[in-house]
């Protein structure tokens, strides 16, 4: 079946630190790209929803499309799960023909070609997620302040908290602990300041530290990651993962818990996030998705 030539697909695919966009033909040819800052509707609506416009209009200049040309549109998008958001933005930017929702299923669809197996995404926020036959299973990605386990925000925040045990005595001051203290105001006080008006992004920001120091053998930072791992590995084994199932661990953060999760495989995504956008988009449009490069 020969696919419409008049009609373009975009895909979203929106974090707590930076929003990719793509716009692709009905064959599944990407025909443009963007990039923005965070687009966390539920954290900042306006910044996020001033980035996805920008970052929308991008794509339209970039591939010359006309105002008249038909865009089904699928924006995956963290915080998309607080109540009401969804249909904010949707009003917000005037969209007809797109579809609102968190970022878990467009970072599934695409990590997993649309097949079975688990993902585990550890970018500013977090989320564990087992794809099945009939369903898509989801642990976490409730944002920081009651969820988000193992993600960077997570690391950050409770590197600095741990930094702050330290300036205070009560365990050992480490090279790490050291860092993340200075980068956020070096003394409690300033530290205080900090907390104050952190968003996840700004404790996100701390995650490589937490990263690296792991890496070269720093107690706190591998304490800190096998903490991470931990999680990841509980919420699999809630959602029925067996080893032997594909795993993506996804994410700045994600990638780096594969030496703490002991028995347990994984694979890089087949696509990128914004590539399941556009599968999705595809979807919602009628059009056949098996067989085309997404690409």
């Amino acid at each position: 079946m020969s696919e419409p030539e008049d009609l373009y697909l975009m895909g979203v695919d929106g974090g707590g630190s930076r929003c990719r966009f793509a716009l692709a033909n009905a064959e599944g040819r990407v025909l443009a790209r963007a990039e923005e800052g965070a687009a966390n509707i539920a954290s900042d609506f306006a910044t996020a929803a001033a980035a996805i416009r920008r970052g929308m209009e991008a794509l339209r200049q970039a591939a010359g499309l006309s105002a008249s040309a038909q865009v089904v549109t699928h924006l995956g998008l963290a915080g998309a799960n607080a109540p009401g958001v969804a249909a904010r933005l949707k009003d917000h930017l005037g969209l007809a023909r797109a579809a609102i929702e968190d970022d878990r299923r467009t970072a599934v669809t695409a990590a997993l070609g649309g097949g079975q197996g688990a993902v585990a995404s550890c970018g500013t926020g977090s989320f564990v997620c087992r794809q099945t036959a009939d369903d898509l299973l989801s642990i976490g990605g409730w944002g920081l302040p009651i969820g988000d386990d193992a993600s960077g925000a997570w690391l950050g925040q409770r590197a600095m908290r741990r930094a702050v045990l330290a300036l205070d005595g009560l365990v050992p001051m480490t090279g790490l602990l050291r860092q993340v203290a200075d980068q956020t105001g070096g003394e409690r006080p300033q530290m205080v300041s900090f907390s104050l008006t952190a968003r996840p992004a700004d404790y996100a920001a701390l995650a490589p530290l937490v990263v690296a120091a792991a890496e070269a053998g720093d107690p706190e930072g591998r304490v800190l990651m096998q903490a991470g791992a931990d999680y990841i590995r509980a919420a699999l084994t809630a959602l029925g993962h067996r080893p032997d199932q594909p795993l993506c661990l996804l994410g700045g953060v994600g990638r780096h818990y594969a030496p703490y999760l002991s028995g347990l495989v994984s694979q890089p995504p087949l696509l990128p996030a914004v590539s399941g956008a556009l599968i999705l988009a595809a979807r919602a449009a009628g059009i056949e998705t098996g067989g085309k490069p997404w690409t």
